[in-house]
């Protein structure tokens, strides 16, 4: 609550943008006006993924609805976070100092004062964690396919987004394989 909070009391005067906010921006009125024909040629779809800009869509001329899409993937992100602390960590006055370092982490709500990919990579970044943390507790095929897709979902956010799709897919294989090599 502190953390959203002092988030919102930012975003008062509205979000920032960057070159890169830009580009995402300008992806996002090229998809309007021409749907995916020719996204090859454009620049920004060559520098960077689709998602981001495919998100921007219904927020394009829309600033208070992207402001508050942006506090609602800070207040997931904490969320995310937060309930996988729990699972990690069981003393409770570190997680309550986890916590606090969350909600007044500099970094974090900078990421979301600026019309940036971070915000929603980082909530699923989180997802993808917490759920990955439940495939090895009890594996199953829904958290596989979980994890496949917002693997995938990051892959067309970022770059580095194939590591997410390829690293945790042989741990899951590896992890799957020995334990049903495991005695009961």
């Amino acid at each position: 609550l502190i953390g959203q909070t002092l988030l919102w009391f930012s975003l008062v005067p509205g979000l920032k943008t960057t070159s890169d906010s830009l580009l995402y921006l300008n992806g996002a009125e090229y998809l309007i006006e021409n749907g995916l024909t020719g996204i090859f040629q454009q620049e920004v779809f060559l520098v960077k993924p689709l998602l981001f800009s495919v998100f921007l869509i219904p927020f394009i001329n829309k600033l208070f609805l992207l402001k508050m899409l942006h506090s609602l993937l800070y207040g997931t992100t904490f969320y995310l976070t937060n309930s996988l602390m729990k699972l990690l960590i069981k003393n409770s006055v570190f997680q309550w100092i986890f916590d606090l370092l969350m909600a007044f982490s500099v970094v974090v709500i900078m990421d979301h004062l600026f019309v940036w990919t971070e915000p929603l990579f980082l909530m699923l970044l989180m997802f993808y964690l917490f759920t990955l943390y439940r495939n090895f507790e009890s594996a199953g095929k829904l958290h596989l396919i979980v994890l496949t897709v917002t693997g995938l979902l990051i892959c067309l956010l970022k770059h580095v987004g194939i590591f997410f799709v390829t690293i945790p897919a042989l741990l899951t294989l590896i992890n799957t394989v020995y334990s049903k090599k495991k005695p009961a």
